[in-house]
């Protein structure tokens, strides 16, 4: 089953100083996936690290912890961080 809206939505463009309109006549809002507050969670921008807890993961780093303990550490400070991103923050430390 879908879901449609009858409105009519306009879209304006501009590609190579030539002013085009889209008119989206039909939405569905159907979504393959699943939609909820823990999958919103992973997405990267809720993952980032800011102010001491990101000076925290610096610090750790900058001693030689292991990126995987630091991704728990994270976490236990209930901030979903998946271990590539600590594995980013080393990298950007070292470069």
């Amino acid at each position: 089953m879908s879901t449609y809206f009858a409105h009519l939505l306009v879209i304006p463009t501009d590609t190579q100083s030539l002013l085009q309109e889209f008119i989206v006549k039909h939405i569905n809002l159907l979504h393959n996936h699943d939609v909820d507050q823990s999958t919103f969670a992973l997405y990267r921008d809720n993952r980032q690290l800011t102010g001491p807890l990101l000076e925290q993961a610096h610090a750790m780093l900058s001693t030689g912890a292991n990126p995987t303990l630091v991704t728990q550490y994270v976490n236990q400070r209930q901030l979903p961080v998946k271990p590539r991103d600590i594995c980013n923050i080393k990298q950007r430390i070292t470069v």
